[in-house]
């Protein structure tokens, strides 16, 4: 998400919400510390934009503060309309310093080169559209997204190959005094899906075609993708295959169609992105998983972590790394 969240539920005997009273323009800043000689605590200064769930119970009153970070309140009061000119990365850097912001925006060179206008946009909204035309070499999968170190602007498929944070094991608990021990251990875990054809197909996963209609020059081309000759340069979570790739199997031959504005005098990338992020974001998609581990302050979106989890095989038990 472009902005971290958060909810606090208050319980008090007096009506803070009249009394103070709360109106929306109160900064709340809080410290969550996991103590350790390893971790740092998460600090945050967020602002409340809404109060919800107002229950009184005899002498109690409860209520939850809706908070947000700064930095999406400031965005609506922002708009750009500016011709800028670069990598979309150089101009995601120049739009997000619109924002005055004392947070880093951590990003990753991109390999196209633009020459746009942001029409009358949110920083927020034109940082969103500039990850949807960034690519870095093969990957076309940047996303824009905040942590609790900064902001991000990053391809997704940039953190498949970083050196995981931390590692879970699903195993017997209480079985060690030590305490890293614990810490380390799934409490519970599901998986939410593996895979899904019907959404694959429909969302040009294996298969695509974009139509680029240059209405000023009267031209107009047919772009196409298949993930069949891209799949082994394509970076990809899981270690196994989704879908046939010996050519002896199936293919997939389903081609959604798009439509896209095409001009000489602005540089687009259709070629380079479109169909291809199309058809990444949704690989990442198709694996999906919840799992509850014990607190740690140190990991966060975008952290990578490694799972291992037993899978009974009719040879015996093993782990299997995710």
């Amino acid at each position: 998400s472009s902005s971290i969240t958060a909810t606090v539920q208050i319980i008090t005997t007096e009506d803070l919400v009249n009394v103070i009273p709360i109106i929306g323009q109160e900064t709340v800043y809080f410290e969550v510390n996991h103590p350790s000689d390893n971790r740092e605590p998460i600090i945050l200064n967020m602002s409340v934009h809404s109060i919800t769930e107002i229950y009184k119970d005899k002498n109690q009153i409860r209520f939850k503060l809706n908070l947000i970070t700064t930095e999406q309140i400031i965005n609506y009061e922002k708009r750009i309309s500016k011709y800028y000119e670069g990598s979309s990365t150089d101009i995601a850097q120049e739009v997000f310093n619109e924002l005055g912001s004392s947070k880093t925006l951590l990003k990753k060179s991109s390999s196209d080169k633009q020459e746009m206008i942001v029409p009358n946009m949110t920083p927020f909204r034109a940082l969103n559209w500039l990850s949807e035309k960034a690519y870095q070499g093969s990957a076309a999968d940047y996303m824009f997204f905040e942590t609790i170190a900064g902001y991000n602007f990053v391809p997704l498929s940039s953190l498949v190959n970083s050196e995981p944070q931390i590692e879970y094991f699903s195993r017997i608990s209480n079985v060690d005094t030590s305490p890293n021990f614990e810490d380390k251990t799934i409490i519970d875990w599901s998986i939410v899906s593996s895979f899904d054809v019907i959404d694959n197909m429909m969302r040009g996963m294996y298969k695509s075609k974009a139509l680029t209609v240059d209405i000023l020059n009267r031209k107009s081309e047919t772009l196409e993708y298949n993930i069949y000759d891209k799949y082994f340069e394509t970076k990809k979570l899981a270690s196994q295959p989704l879908f046939d790739i010996s050519g002896q199997g199936r293919k997939f031959n389903s081609d959604p169609l798009y439509l896209l504005p095409e001009n000489s005098e602005i540089t687009y990338n259709h070629d380079k992105n479109f169909l291809n992020r199309k058809s990444q974001l949704q690989l990442f998609n198709n694996l999906k998983m919840n799992l509850t581990v014990f607190g740690d302050t140190n990991v966060h979106v975008g952290s990578v972590i490694d799972l291992n989890i037993p899978f009974q095989t009719v040879t015996g038990r093993y782990y299997t790394p995710f």
